[in-house]
């Protein structure tokens, strides 16, 4: 008596799908906004003021109240010494009862000579203008610009596919067994 036995594995197919992910990042939106800086530069001119008065009343341009007070002086002077002449003249006069017979060709003298004059050379203006300088002034101001930055960022996109295993059966198992009479 003979037992046979035949079995069949089974064949089992796997169809494998790998994974697979995918990342996609839109750019966010980005808005700038430049603000200027300004300059603001403010200023006022320095002033020179040149009096040139006494070089010009040196030249003999005066103004009339001082031409006033320049002719009023000198009228005064050459009243003053007129008297002091007539003074002199009639003392001299006076003089000759004491006797100094000389006092009228003296007198007459002087009439017609004058006294002894100095002649001098001499250039104008004696004196320098007055220069005044007035100071002007630089202002600087500055007004920081910047930029204003808005960022909003956008949501990341993804994909994502699963991996897959499928699993099949080629080939079924199977078991077998036969009894074999050895009689026949």
């Amino acid at each position: 008596m003979a037992i046979q036995i035949s079995t069949t594995k089974p064949q089992i197919q796997l169809n494998i799908s790998k994974p697979s992910i995918s990342l996609n990042q839109p750019k966010g939106d980005l808005k700038i906004k430049q603000v200027k800086a300004e300059l603001k530069i403010k200023t006022e001119n320095a002033k020179i003021s040149i009096d040139q008065y006494n070089c010009f009343a040196e030249a003999g341009l005066k103004n009339y109240k001082d031409l006033m007070k320049q002719y009023t002086q000198l009228g005064r002077r050459k009243a003053l010494e007129g008297i002091t002449k007539i003074v002199s003249e009639g003392n001299m006069m006076s003089d000759i009862r004491k006797g100094n017979p000389s006092a009228i060709p003296q007198i007459a003298k002087w009439a017609s000579w004058g006294s002894k004059r100095d002649y001098n050379f001499s250039m104008i203006p004696l004196s320098r203008p007055d220069i005044t300088i007035i100071k002007g002034d630089f202002k600087v101001n500055w007004e920081l610009g910047g930029a204003d930055i808005k960022y909003t960022p956008k949501k990341v996109q993804v994909e994502f596919n699963r991996g897959r295993i499928k699993a099949y059966v080629n080939q079924k198992p199977s078991f077998q067994m036969k009894y074999l009479d050895e009689r026949a």
